[in-house]
C-alpha cells in the first residue's frame, strides 16, 4: 500500500491506496495551509495511518506502507509534507513533475528543484512524470493534479475521455484514443464565482453552495448551503445560488458538446473533485463520478515508476 497526497488550492486530500488493485482503503481531508509544519503534517498522516490498524515494531505507524507519493498545485507546501511523509514511509517520497528540466536533473542524481523554480525540495524528494504524454503547447504549465486524473481516467474507462474536475476552479481536460492528453478547459470553480459576486458588488451578500444534493427547504433569503430547487430564484440568495449552480451544470453540458463537435464522440465523461457529487447529478453529459480520482491517478503513477 501506498501513501498518496493531493495538494490542491483549497484542500488536500491523503489516502491510502491498495496497490495490488488501485482502490483507495482510508482517505482524510483537510484545509490546504502552506504554512503547516511538518510535525502538523506528520500527526494527520500518521492518524489516517492509523485507522488501518497497522503499527511497526517500536509502536508507530509505519507497516503497511510501502511508499508515499505528491501531487500539489501549491509548490510552497511541498517540504513539509514530503518530510513527514519519510518519517512514515522511511524512503524517499516521489512527486509528480511536468518540469522537464528537473526531472531530467533528478534522473541525473541532482537535487530536486522546486516546481516554481524557488529553491530545492532536497534529496527526500524523487520527481516522477505521469507517465503520459503531453499534446500541449507548453507541459510544464498544466496542473500536475490535471494530468493525475487525465491518466486515472484513461486507465480506468478508455478513451477519448474528458475528465471534470469541480474543485476551486472549473476544469475539462481531454485525453484522445491513443491515451494522449490534448489539453483543455479552466473556468472558476463555483466558490471563486460566489466569492467574486460578493466582492465586485455593493448589495449581494455571500452566499454558499456545499456538496448536499437534496434542496434547502430553508425559509425564503435563508442560505443553507443545499443546492438550489428551482432554476427561478424568489430572492436574491435563490437567484445567486441558481446561476452559480446551474450555470455551471450548463457550462459543463455545453462545453462538452462542443468537445464532442470539435474531436468526435467521447467514451466517457468522468467527474471529481470537491463538488462532484452535486454538481454531477445534474450534469447530463457526466457518466460516471470518483471522488478518488486523484488519489488512485497517484496509485498508478506510483506503480509505473518503481
Amino acid at each position: 500500500m501506498i501513501l498518496a497526497v493531493d495538494i490542491g488550492n483549497s484542500s488536500t486530500v491523503a489516502g491510502v491506496v491498495d496497490s495490488s488493485n488501485g482502490t483507495v482503503v482510508a482517505h482524510k481531508r483537510f484545509a490546504t495551509e502552506p504554512e503547516r509544519a511538518a510535525s502538523e503534517y506528520l500527526e494527520l498522516f500518521s492518524s489516517l495511518v492509523a485507522t488501518l490498524g497497522k503499527s511497526g515494531a517500536s509502536g508507530g505507524v509505519t507497516s503497511g506502507i510501502d511508499g508515499a507519493i505528491i501531487c500539489s498545485v501549491v509548490p510552497k507546501a511541498v517540504p513539509a509534507v514530503a518530510a513527514s511523509l519519510v518519517e512514515i514511509v522511511g524512503a524517499p517520497v516521489s512527486v509528480v513533475s511536468l518540469e522537464k528540466a528537473s526531472l531530467e536533473k533528478a534522473s541525473l542524481g541532482g537535487d530536486a528543484g522546486a516546481a516554481d523554480g524557488s529553491g530545492a525540495y532536497g534529496p527526500e524528494v524523487k520527481l516522477v512524470a505521469p507517465a503520459m504524454e503531453l499534446d500541449v503547447d507548453t507541459p510544464s504549465e498544466v496542473g500536475a493534479d490535471r494530468v493525475v486524473n487525465a491518466v486515472a481516467a484513461f486507465e480506468l474507462f478508455g478513451g477519448p475521455v474528458v475528465v471534470v474536475d469541480f474543485g476551486t476552479a472549473l476544469t475539462l481536460d481531454y485525453v484522445n484514443g491513443d491515451g494522449v492528453y490534448c489539453g483543455g478547459i479552466i473556468a472558476p470553480g463555483i466558490g471563486i464565482s460566489l466569492e467574486a459576486l460578493h466582492a465586485r458588488t455593493a448589495k449581494l451578500p455571500l452566499v454558499t453552495i456545499d456538496d448536499s444534493i437534496g434542496c434547502s427547504g430553508s425559509k425564503p433569503g435563508s442560505d443553507s448551503g443545499a443546492k438550489p430547487c428551482s432554476i427561478v430564484g424568489r430572492n436574491t440568495v435563490e437567484a445567486i445560488k441558481s446561476g452559480v449552480y446551474w450555470g455551471t451544470v450548463s457550462m459543463v453540458d455545453g462545453i462538452i458538446e462542443r468537445i464532442e463537435r470539435e474531436r468526435g464522440a467521447l467514451g466517457s465523461v468522468v467527474a471529481t473533485g470537491g463538488f462532484a457529487g452535486t454538481l454531477a447529478a445534474c450534469a447530463d453529459s457526466v457518466d460516471e463520478v470518483d471522488e478518488f480520482l486523484t488519489l488512485k491517478g497517484l496509485g498508478l503513477i506510483y506503480e509505473r515508476n518503481h
